[in-house]
C-alpha cells in the first residue's frame, strides 16, 4: 500500500513540475532580444522577400541573428512563391520588405537598419540597440 502512495506522490510531483515549467518558462528562460524582436516583426505583418544568392539579403537576415528564422521570409527563387513576389511588386531588387501600417502596405527595397524596421513594424527596439 505504501508503494502505491509513493508512486502517486511521485506522479503528482512530476505533474506539478511540468505545469510549473510550462507556465514559467518564458520568465525563467526569456528569448534573446533579437528573437523576440523578430517574432514581433513577423507578427506585425512584415514580409521579407529575398533570393539566397543576394549578399544584401544575407546581411539583412544576419542583423536578426538567431531571430532570423522567425521572420516571415519569402524566397523569390522558388516557383511556389513567384506569384507572391509579383503581387508584392518585387522587381528584382532585393531585399524587399512589405510592412502593414494603419491598413496600408508600405514597400521598402534595400537593406534596412534595425531601427527602421522597428519604426515600420511598431516593434520595440531590442535593448542592444
Amino acid at each position: 500500500m505504501a508503494k502505491k502512495h509513493f508512486f502517486g506522490f511521485v506522479l503528482i510531483a512530476l505533474t506539478l513540475v511540468g505545469v510549473s515549467y510550462i507556465l514559467l518558462k518564458d520568465i525563467l528562460f526569456p528569448a534573446p532580444p533579437l528573437v523576440s524582436f523578430a517574432k514581433c516583426v513577423r507578427d506585425s505583418g512584415a514580409r521579407l522577400y529575398y533570393v539566397p544568392w543576394c549578399p544584401w539579403c544575407i546581411k539583412q537576415k544576419e542583423k536578426f541573428g538567431d531571430g532570423a528564422k522567425y521572420l516571415f521570409l519569402i524566397d523569390c527563387t522558388l516557383e511556389k512563391n513567384s506569384e507572391k513576389c509579383l503581387e508584392a511588386g518585387v522587381l528584382g531588387y532585393y531585399p524587399h520588405w512589405t510592412f502593414q501600417k494603419q491598413g496600408e502596405t508600405i514597400k521598402m527595397t534595400g537593406m534596412l537598419s534595425i531601427e527602421k524596421i522597428a519604426e515600420l513594424s511598431n516593434c520595440p527596439l531590442p535593448k542592444k540597440y
